[in-house]
């Protein structure tokens, strides 16, 4: 019976970290297509959206935040939390988008590459 419940709440645990990232990579895969000029500043990922703000993704105590510059300004604002019981993680900025890997606490792993903005010569 003790293994069971032990078993249950791995799975809950599991579960909750796929939802957790699922929210973030929904809310990430929408803000990156709209992206452009990728780049990495310190392991932090930076990115122009065509508003002139740019958007900041860095970790931050086990968590990725999300952070504004607005256009014309010297200094990022907000603290958005995206996720949290992040390990370890790595940004791979590509000329098309942005290749995104995460390790959760929990030893779950996810790597997946989000497209931004396709802007013809």
């Amino acid at each position: 019976m003790m293994q069971f419940v032990m078993d249950s709440q791995k799975l809950m645990e599991h579960e909750r970290v796929q939802m957790d990232w699922l929210s973030c990579a929904l809310w990430m895969q929408n803000e990156i297509k709209k992206g452009r000029h990728f780049r990495l500043q310190r392991e932090a990922l930076l990115f122009e959206l065509p508003t002139g703000e740019t958007i900041r993704y860095q970790w931050d105590r086990g968590r990725i935040v999300r952070q504004v510059r607005q256009d014309q300004q010297s200094s990022f604002q907000g603290y958005m939390v995206m996720l949290q019981h992040v390990k370890a993680f790595r940004f791979y900025p590509q000329s098309t988008g942005v290749w995104v890997a995460f390790t959760f606490q929990n030893n779950y792993t996810v790597r997946t590459f989000i497209r931004g903005r396709y802007e013809r010569q």
